[in-house]
């Protein structure tokens, strides 16, 4: 419960709030909030601290310290996940996760820059979180065609949200 909570009140709560404040409720229709986005990247920063000195390890690219995502990775990643048979040589049936509050960021690329974000996901990790950089990578490196297709549709959106934003700044 602990880890839930953590979860949805800190890395989800900044995540979903800088990418809806700065980016997503101007693709409704909606008006942006330049200071609700730094709000929220506050929020996320911290959240991402917390999970670079307390969730994470340098003995193993996920949660705890361990080598096979688990249950915590779930919690941190999203609470959506592929029920997928791993293929890993000696492993169980385990249900492998997508972090997708963190992957969601990509969608930075496309904010306008008046915003004050980050401009990229490597930007606001920089070189302060090695381990959510190991622990993304090795999120991306397990055997999911599904997982990257996913991923695709995302960077497919951006790139039009990123096109939407160079007309707009022509004007």
């Amino acid at each position: 419960n602990a880890a839930l909570d953590w979860q949805h009140f800190s890395l989800r709560r900044g995540a979903a709030g800088v990418t809806w404040f700065s980016l997503i409720a101007r693709n409704m229709g909606m008006k942006t909030d330049p200071g609700m986005a730094r709000a929220m990247l506050n929020v996320l920063r911290g959240a991402l601290g917390k999970l670079e000195k307390t969730w994470l390890t340098d003995e193993a690219p996920f949660m705890m310290g361990s080598s096979q995502p688990c249950i915590a990775d779930l919690l941190v990643s999203e609470v959506s996940f592929l029920l997928t048979t791993s293929t890993r040589p000696g492993s169980y049936s385990t249900p492998l996760v997508h972090p997708q509050e963190i992957f969601n960021l990509t969608l930075l690329e496309a904010i306008d820059e008046d915003f004050g974000m980050p401009p990229t996901l490597d930007a606001l990790l920089g070189e302060d979180h090695p381990r959510i950089t190991r622990f993304l990578a090795a999120c991306q490196d397990l055997d999911w065609t599904e997982w990257r297709s996913i991923h695709g549709i995302l960077h497919t959106a951006r790139d039009k949200m990123a096109a939407r934003k160079k007309t707009r700044s022509r004007m």
